[in-house]
């Protein structure tokens, strides 16, 4: 087994794979790399809510994915999963359930960057499997999850809430999927998944709220915060990144990050249940193993 990484590689220690350092974003490393491979699982890419360059997502998500499916085109990979996002899916209209069938995005100059470079990356992949590339497409949701090595905007939002110092949230949600389903759901389509096709890999939908009394409740505290409207936060959210950004400090609340928790609340996962036997766990299970997991390595002083 062998994986490719950019920098950090710790969470693969102690894990028997051969390591291999590259840049996704040079064509010819990652064909190289791909060498004898039978099954590529495609999941680097630039997570963004709006604090990452729009060129570098875009030269990540979109770039990258076209270098991979070159490198797998080349070498004759016998399948490629490629992990997209549900972000790639126009999420209009809001009242109708978002399926495999919700069209990408067409138009950059109606999304964020991210869910841009999300869709640009899905057609790529598509574009290889009609040059005779086998690939299946995963679209997550939000992705959380103990091993959250970084940690990423999520769990650093999941630790805030369970301890307290998150004093006010936006009265809105999103569907939060545990990343060992979303691993599992992988290794499914893998087997089962039909070439060319997408499948919807979600969790549980929970408004932050909700999400802020499951991570108080595992230390038994009651959630205490002030709930605003999403517009009240859509109004602030400009400056207040603005001012973060101006002192190098990254900040939860961005306009792409009040538009996420807006939509995408009606969503089926009819398709991966069918086809490739997929079960979520439940959301409290989720929140409680991350919550602890990265206390535990805070207070073990590995702190990133």
């Amino acid at each position: 087994m062998r994986a490719l990484v950019h920098t950090d590689a710790r969470a693969l220690e102690g894990l028997p794979v051969e390591t291999v350092r590259c840049d996704v974003r040079d064509r010819q490393a990652v064909a190289d790399a791909l060498a004898g491979a039978e099954i590529v699982y495609h999941l680097a890419g630039a997570v963004s809510v709006g604090q990452v360059p729009a060129a570098y997502t875009h030269a990540i998500n979109a770039g990258g994915t076209e270098n991979v499916v070159a490198g797998c085109l080349t070498h004759g990979v016998a399948r490629l999963v490629h992990c997209s996002s549900i972000h790639a899916l126009d999420h209009r209209p809001d009242d109708v359930a978002v399926d495999e069938r919700r069209p990408l995005w067409a138009d950059g100059r109606l999304c964020s960057a991210y869910d841009f470079s999300k869709a640009r990356a899905e057609r790529a992949v598509l574009r290889a499997v009609a040059e005779g590339l086998d690939a299946v497409i995963v679209e997550p949701t939000a992705i959380v999850g103990p091993c959250d090595f970084k940690p990423s905007w999520t769990g650093r939002v999941l630790v805030r809430l369970a301890h307290g110092r998150q004093p006010a949230l936006m009265n809105g949600g999103f569907d939060w999927v545990d990343a060992r389903d979303l691993t599992a759901g992988m290794r499914a389509a893998a087997v089962r998944g039909r070439c060319g096709e997408r499948y919807l890999l979600t969790g549980h939908w929970a408004s932050l709220p909700e999400l802020a009394s499951l991570a108080a409740g595992v230390y038994g505290r009651r959630a205490l915060h002030v709930t605003v409207p999403v517009a009240w936060a859509k109004a602030a959210a400009y400056p207040y990144a603005l001012a973060n950004h101006a002192v190098g400090r990254m900040t939860p609340i961005t306009p792409e990050a009040v538009e996420a928790v807006r939509h995408c609340r009606l969503i089926s996962r009819a398709k991966a249940e069918q086809e490739l036997g997929y079960s979520p766990r439940p959301l409290r299970e989720t929140v409680t193993d991350t919550v602890l997991w990265l206390d535990r390595r805070r207070r073990s002083g590995r702190r990133p």
